[in-house]
């Protein structure tokens, strides 16, 4: 880790512990197809088990429109930044990514896309892309 990673990860976490709002993130163990054995078996959470995270994420923002007029970005998405210091490992390493479900402010969200953001050798915080879900 670089004197960068250590001051840049403590930054984006201390930003948004101070402005952020607590976004509770659900996970349900899922089942794999594992081609090489033929078999299916589940992630790290048993098939049905649900489990949940609260973190502190930055409010919800629309992106650029100029990345919406581009066809970049679909309508409505949202976009919402995680700080990566103080991430559960399983979380982070296992269930960050598209798919995942969310809520925040009231509202249930799904993540659509995961932008990592690095300040150097580790990652300072994850930009996530979101879309407003009903219930």
């Amino acid at each position: 880790m670089t004197t960068l990673d250590t001051l840049l990860r403590r930054k984006a976490f201390d930003a948004i512990a101070l402005y952020g709002a607590e976004a509770t993130f659900y996970l349900e163990g899922r089942a794999a197809f594992e081609p090489s054995t033929g078999e299916w078996t589940s992630d790290s959470l048993p098939l049905g088990v649900e489990a949940t995270y609260a973190y502190k994420v930055s409010p919800p923002a629309e992106f650029h429109a100029e990345l919406l007029a581009r066809g970049l970005v679909e309508e409505g998405a949202m976009r919402t930044t995680l700080p990566a210091k103080g991430l559960n490992a399983t979380f982070e390493a296992d269930y960050l990514r598209n798919g995942l479900k969310m809520t925040l402010l009231g509202d249930t969200w799904q993540v659509t896309g995961v932008k990592k953001i690095y300040s150097g050798e580790q990652i300072a915080a994850y930009d996530l892309m979101v879309e407003q879900r009903n219930g």
